[in-house]
């Protein structure tokens, strides 16, 4: 991200907003593939001092990857459109992800990084969708192995989900492009219960959570 009020940074995070959740509000039409015109963007009130120029260079430097923009032509309209990989509140139903259907297809750890003063809630609720589309894992801890995304930098409690029971009891599991584990939660309740968690463990290696057992009360 960049430097906090610089432009460059209120055109990411207004990107962010926009093409994750303010389309609408905006008086934008998204695509069920999540694309936006990018035309009809930049004349939107917010990024009338932008340029294409500038968005290209914010998708192309965005350390996680945020954004993907193709040129293509759909409908009467041709030209540069652009999409929020993931973290959407809107519906969309064609969003690129692919859908890890076994051990196989699975990274080898699936973490949810969270701030441990959320703790006492999420070990009585599980995780929750919290207004989005998905509940938002990495496959790793942020910088190894290539993990780029997933979980912001400054999380105090790392949640490493049972991966093997996920998939046996049939809860969704997703990869966006840019790396991001996926899942809607469990049915209709849009969370994954703690059940689910195989170990909780804070930035100084504190353990809260180990195989289905509270450890260490916060």
């Amino acid at each position: 991200m960049p430097p906090r009020g610089t432009p460059e940074e209120r055109l990411s995070r207004s990107l962010s907003y926009v093409l994750r959740h303010g389309a609408m509000k905006e008086g934008l039409v998204m695509h069920p593939d999540g694309y936006v015109f990018l035309e009809a963007l930049l004349k939107r009130p917010k990024f009338k001092t932008f340029t294409l120029e500038d968005v290209q260079a914010t998708v192309r430097e965005n350390g996680k990857q945020r954004f993907t923009m193709v040129h293509q032509r759909v409908g009467d309209q041709e030209g540069w459109w652009i999409r929020a990989n993931q973290g959407h509140s809107l519906p969309v139903p064609e969003l690129a992800l692919k859908s890890i259907s076994s051990i196989e297809d699975a990274p080898s750890m699936v973490i949810h990084g969270t701030d441990k003063r959320l703790w006492p809630s999420i070990q009585r609720d599980g995780l929750r969708t919290m207004g989005r589309n998905h509940i938002h894992m990495a496959s790793g801890m942020p910088g190894h192995g290539g993990v780029i995304s997933g979980m912001r930098s400054r999380c105090s409690l790392f949640i490493h989900l049972d991966i093997l029971r996920l998939l046996q009891d049939g809860i969704p599991l997703y990869e966006s492009s840019n790396g991001v584990i996926l899942s809607p939660g469990q049915g209709d309740t849009k969370a994954i219960p703690p059940c689910y968690f195989s170990s909780v463990i804070d930035q100084d290696d504190q353990v809260y959570w180990k195989d289905g057992e509270s450890i260490f009360e916060a």
